[in-house]
C-alpha cells in the first residue's frame, strides 16, 4: 500500500521534501530496514517520535488537556537471551497472561485522551518493573506536548509516592488510583465509615434517565491532604493533593450481586452437608 501511495503522490512528495522519489523507495523491504534502523538507535527513535507527535498535535489541532500512559506485556515462545536472565528484551517476569514459564517483553504506550492518538511508544525488557517507567514517560510527553499543563492519567502502579512527588515538583498534574497499600486501606475505611464531608452525586454528560433528566452514576467526596516526599536527589518537597473517594452505582450493584451469588452457593453447599 505504501509503495503504491508514494508513486501516486510522487510529485507532491518531491515538492515537499526536495528529494527524488523513485518507484521502489517504499517497498516492504525498504520500510522494514527503516524500522529496524530506528529500533536499534533509541535516541534517534525517540527523536523521531517526538517530531512526529508534535506534527500531529499542530497539524490536527489535537486537544492536549489529558494524556494517558499504560504498559502491557507480551509472552512469546523463545529461548531466554543468551546473555542470561535480566539481559536483553526477552526476560521472565510477572506474566499478565498467567504464563510465568514464558519469556516476555513489555510495551509502553502514551496517548492523548479522549481521541486515543498515540504519542509515545517504547519496547522494554519483560522483567522490568512498571513503577520507574511513569516519570520518564511523563517527561517525554511534556516535550511532545510542549508544556506541563495537562492531566497525566495512569493506573495504580503510577501511584507510588516517588512518582507523584516528582511530577508535582516539576509542575505537572496527575490522576492515579492509589494502590491499596500502606495507610490507604485504613484511611479509606475511616472516610467511608465516617465521611469528613457530605458525599455529592456524580453526573456524566449524556447520562440521563427515561424522562431525560440527568442521572447520577455514583457519589463521592474530596479530601485535601498535605503530602511530603523525597526527590531522587534527596530534596524534600511538600505539596497539596486532592484525594477523591468515589463510588460507582453500577459497579456497586455488580459487586453486591456477585456477593449474594457466592453466599447462596456457599449456603447450598452447607445445606447439602447436613
Amino acid at each position: 500500500y505504501a509503495e503504491a501511495w508514494s508513486i501516486k503522490h510522487r510529485t507532491t512528495l518531491e515538492q515537499i521534501t526536495g528529494w527524488r522519489i523513485r518507484d521502489k523507495e517504499m517497498t516492504d523491504d525498504r520500510l522494514g530496514q527503516l524500522v529496524e534502523a530506528l529500533g536499534v538507535d533509541e535516541v534517534q527513535s525517540m527523536r523521531y517520535q517526538r517530531m512526529q507527535s508534535q506534527h500531529l498535535i499542530h497539524a490536527y489541532a489535537l486537544p492536549t488537556e489529558v494524556a494517558r500512559y499504560d504498559t502491557t506485556t507480551f509472552s512469546v515462545y523463545h529461548a531466554p537471551d543468551a546473555k542470561g536472565q535480566n539481559q536483553g528484551l526477552l526476560q521472565f517476569g510477572h506474566s499478565k497472561d498467567h504464563r510465568p514459564d514464558l519469556v516476555q517483553f513489555k510495551q509502553g504506550l502514551g496517548a492523548l485522551d479522549p481521541a486515543g492518538v498515540p504519542l509515545l511508544t517504547a519496547t522494554l525488557p519483560g522483567g522490568q518493573a512498571d513503577d520507574p517507567l511513569y516519570v520518564p514517560a511523563w517527561r517525554e510527553m511534556v516535550h511532545m506536548i510542549g508544556h506541563t499543563d495537562f492531566l497525566y492519567v495512569a493506573d495504580c502502579k503510577a501511584g507510588a509516592l516517588e512518582t507523584r512527588v516528582t511530577i508535582d515538583y516539576e509542575g505537572g498534574h496527575c490522576l492515579f488510583p492509589l494502590p491499596m497499600t500502606g495507610e490507604v486501606p485504613d484511611l479509606l475505611l475511616q472516610w467511608v465509615s465516617n465521611p469528613p464531608v457530605a458525599p455529592q452525586p456524580i453526573y456524566l454528560d449524556g447520562v440521563i434517565d427515561e424522562e431525560g433528566n440527568p442521572c447520577a452514576v455514583g457519589q463521592g467526596f474530596e479530601v485535601e491532604r498535605q503530602m511530603t516526599g523525597e526527590l531522587a536527589d534527596g530534596t524534600q518537597h511538600t505539596w497539596t493533593e486532592r484525594w477523591l473517594v468515589t463510588q460507582s452505582t453500577a459497579h456497586a450493584r455488580r459487586q453486591r450481586k456477585a456477593l449474594l451469588a457466592r453466599l447462596d452457593k456457599a449456603t447450598n453447599k452447607l445445606n447439602r452437608m447436613r
